[in-house]
């Protein structure tokens, strides 16, 4: 009834989703993919790319699964959708060969245990005030 409201797409995204659990495969698709187009800006988009993504995976078809892991790795990498789906970084760098001079308890097991660094804001340097910036004038100081 409220197709703007704030939590439309959040609504939209459970809808999917009870479709999901009762493996309704299609119709999940459907409605989380109006997740997608109708609210191309909403903070739904990486849970709805997660849940198309398992109904992919349940309906075994590999070229959607691979272009949902793909969306989710490029647009919401630090995002916990991604996660749990390894993206072809993290399996090239699986698949190098360790350095054989490392002894046995040294090697990594083959799960990585580091979490993603999400990155840093940009931050602009603070500007310096000097006496000549205050035209001569005092700096006020606000009592609370």
């Amino acid at each position: 009834n409220h197709p703007r409201h704030p939590l439309a797409s959040n609504a939209q995204l459970h809808i999917g989703l009870s479709y999901l659990q009762q493996k309704e495969y299609k119709i999940a698709e459907e409605e989380l993919t109006r997740v997608l187009l109708d609210h191309p800006y909403s903070n739904a988009i990486p849970d709805a790319l997660g849940s198309l993504l398992k109904a992919a995976e349940a309906q075994g078809n590999a070229s959607r699964v691979a272009y949902f892991r793909e969306k989710l790795g490029n647009f919401f990498a630090n995002a916990p959708q991604s996660q749990g789906s390894p993206s072809v970084d993290s399996v090239k760098h699986e698949s190098t060969p360790h350095d054989s001079g490392k002894h046995e308890s040294q090697k990594p097991s083959g799960h990585s245990t580091e979490k993603p660094v999400a990155p840093q804001p940009p931050t602009a340097p603070v500007p310096e005030m000097n006496s000549a910036d205050l035209h001569g004038q005092q700096p006020s100081v606000v009592k609370q």
